[in-house]
């Protein structure tokens, strides 16, 4: 697997033809961290995929609390990352989040949309990312994933 590919905010995002046709039609696997106020998590949930606004906040509210990646499979591929934790806690967060990737989701792309300031060390997160991305590689782990961005 090459690198994350590091892009500025992609213009299609939030279009119906760009991503958020692709999370509809389960084509692309997306994580963000569970944020309530004002994130990608609630643009892309309660927005786009027009969840109800009290369903995505507790399921940010149980992310957060059971500090564990909560996956909306099968109804989207999307998964909730807590909001900054620890920083041993993202090698635990990337490991369950590629073995739902591999196990459930099965996209050829996924998409890592972090808002600013969600985590104090975005360079920390997109290094323990790519090491885990390269970890599954090596151990001939992925089968279905071909791309991963990685925005701010």
């Amino acid at each position: 697997m090459r690198s994350i590919i590091i892009e500025n905010y992609p213009d299609t995002i939030f279009s119906e033809t760009g991503d958020i046709k692709n999370l509809k039609n389960k084509n692309l696997h997306i994580v963000c961290p569970a944020i309530k106020k004002n994130s990608f998590a609630l643009n892309y949930l309660a927005e786009h995929l027009q969840m109800k606004l009290i369903d995505v906040i507790r399921l940010i509210d149980m992310v957060n609390e059971k500090k564990e990646p909560g996956c909306l499979y099968p109804l989207y591929t999307f998964t909730l990352m807590p909001e900054h934790q620890e920083q041993e806690n993202l090698d635990f967060y990337f490991e369950e989040i590629m073995k739902a990737q591999e196990q459930y989701f099965k996209t050829e792309t996924m998409l890592f949309a972090f808002d600013k300031g969600s985590w104090s060390d975005m360079q920390l997160v997109k290094n323990t990312l790519q090491n885990k991305i390269n970890e599954w590689a090596n151990a001939n782990r992925i089968n279905h994933l071909k791309s991963c961005y990685f925005f701010q």
